[in-house]
C-alpha cells in the first residue's frame, strides 16, 4: 500500500504529491476518497504517464491517466469534478 495526496483532479486523471519516481507506462490500481459533498470512494486504475518534479510541476509525485473506472466510480468523480468547477 502507498499513500499519496490527489493534488489536481479532473475526470480523465489526477496529479498525485507524495511518490517517487516510477516507470512512465507503468499500470497501478487506485482507490481515491473523496471529500463532503460526494462522500466516498473511486476505485480504478490508471496508467502513469509522467513523474512530476517540483521544479517543473510544484510538487514531487505523479501524474496518473484514468484507464478503468466502474460505472459508480465514474459517476462519483463527474459529481465531484462538476461542485469543484461550480
Amino acid at each position: 500500500m502507498t499513500l499519496g495526496q490527489a493534488v489536481n483532479l479532473s475526470q480523465g486523471g489526477m496529479l498525485v504529491r507524495g511518490f517517487h519516481h516510477y516507470a512512465l507506462g507503468a499500470r497501478l490500481v487506485f482507490d481515491l476518497r473523496l471529500p463532503a459533498p460526494v462522500q466516498g470512494h473511486v476505485r480504478g486504475r490508471a496508467r502513469i504517464a509522467r513523474n512530476a518534479r517540483a521544479d517543473r510541476d510544484g510538487v514531487t509525485g505523479l501524474a496518473l491517466v484514468f484507464t478503468g473506472l466502474g460505472r459508480a466510480d465514474e459517476a462519483r468523480l463527474r459529481s465531484y469534478v462538476e461542485y469543484r468547477i461550480g
